[in-house]
C-alpha cells in the first residue's frame, strides 16, 4: 500500500503526496487502456486516505526502541518528560552558535 511506504528520513508518504500521485497514475493507466495494454484502469475507483493532519503522539521508550531498530519514526512525535530531561541533560554543556 503506497501510503504505508517509508521515504527519506524514515517518514511515511503523506496523504497529500498520495493524492498528488493518484492523478498521474490514473492518467497513465487510462492511456494504457486506450492503447490496449491493459484491460481496465484499476486506479479509476481508488479510495484515498482523507488527508487529515496527524495528531501528536507521545514518544515513549517502546517507540524509541522501534525507531533505533528500524529507523522508522512516528510522523508527529513529542517527547515525554523523561526523554526531554535526557535531551536537556545531554546538551547542557553545548554552546549554541
Amino acid at each position: 500500500m503506497l501510503c504505508r511506504q517509508v521515504v527519506r528520513g524514515g517518514r511515511l508518504i503523506s496523504p497529500g503526496s498520495v493524492s498528488r500521485i493518484r492523478p498521474v497514475l490514473r492518467s497513465a493507466l487510462s492511456e494504457a487502456r486506450r492503447q490496449g495494454i491493459v484491460g481496465h484502469n484499476p486506479a479509476r475507483n481508488l479510495r484515498l486516505p482523507n488527508g487529515a493532519c496527524p495528531h501528536d503522539v507521545v514518544w515513549d521508550d517502546e517507540d524509541e526502541a522501534v525507531w533505533r531498530e528500524t529507523g522508522v519514526r512516528l510522523r508527529v512525535a513529542v517527547w515525554d518528560l523523561d526523554n526531554l530531561a535526557r535531551f536537556l541533560e545531554a546538551v547542557r554543556e553545548d554552546t549554541w552558535p
